[in-house]
């Protein structure tokens, strides 16, 4: 779906676990495609040496499970807010 309407996305909130595919190979995908739309990444395991990755990425902030929502909240208003200053 992104690959054919990568426009249509504000943001992109995944998971470090997917079912077909790591959230970092998924990530890797989207920058691929030269898209530079925030993404935001949960993890239940911050420590996996493979999160490193993310700042080359340009994901962030990283947010841990479980969180409260008021900390998902924020973090997805911080990043539509950097968004909306990078166009």
């Amino acid at each position: 779906m992104f690959q054919d309407t990568p426009d249509k996305f504000d943001l992109v909130l995944t998971d470090f676990q997917l079912p077909l595919m790591s959230g970092l190979d998924f990530v890797e995908r989207i920058r691929n495609f030269g898209s530079t739309v925030p993404i935001l990444m949960i993890t239940g395991n911050p420590f996996d040496p493979r999160l490193e990755r993310l700042e080359r990425l340009n994901v962030g902030p990283l947010l841990k499970k479980p969180m409260p929502k008021t900390d998902l909240v924020k973090a997805i208003e911080a990043a539509m807010k950097i968004s909306d200053t990078a166009e």
